[in-house]
């Protein structure tokens, strides 16, 4: 079955979670129509051994035991730091996607860990770490397919140094 790009916030939350990785569409050709880089096709064979320009719908934990349905990206399978360091996650809540902001991101007052714990009516600690395991849809490192996502990081980086440990 031919599937056609979408953006991703249009798609019905189970169908995200049914079809687990998504692929942005950057196929210039799409771009002479009203899309933009948000469409997504999903995946057909996994699991996938390459996150780049994907995006995993699964459940993650909260720090309280709730599960709740995100979305993941910027997962690094063979490089743990580099994940703990860029992984994006956007949580489901109730109607719509709360997208959190990392420490260096310039929304991190608007959709920081702060931010999300008032939108869940949770205390953070109540929140973080948000545990996430994507092992049944990536091959990749064990520590980074199961893995946690925590309010603030053991050590912030700099700027040049966040930009080495893309590089590595």
């Amino acid at each position: 079955m031919k599937h056609h790009a979408r953006p991703i916030v249009s798609i019905p939350l189970d169908e995200l979670l049914d079809r687990r990785v998504w692929e942005y569409d950057l196929n210039e050709a799409a771009y002479e129509s009203e899309q933009d880089e948000t469409w997504v096709l999903p995946v057909q064979s996994l699991p996938v051994r390459d996150l780049a320009n994907r995006v995993v719908a699964t459940k993650v934990v909260l720090a309280n035991g709730t599960s709740v349905p995100a979305l993941i990206s910027n997962v690094f399978l063979e490089a743990e730091s580099a994940t703990r360091e860029f992984i994006t996650i956007s949580l489901w809540l109730t109607d719509k996607w709360f997208p959190l902001a990392r420490y260096f991101d310039p929304e991190c007052e608007t959709f920081g860990p702060d931010a999300l714990a008032a939108a869940l009516g949770l205390r953070k600690e109540d929140v973080f770490p948000i545990r996430y395991d994507i092992s049944q849809v990536v091959v990749g490192s064990e520590s980074v397919v199961k893995g946690e996502v925590k309010a603030e990081p053991t050590q912030r980086l700099s700027e040049d140094e966040r930009m080495e440990l893309l590089l590595e």
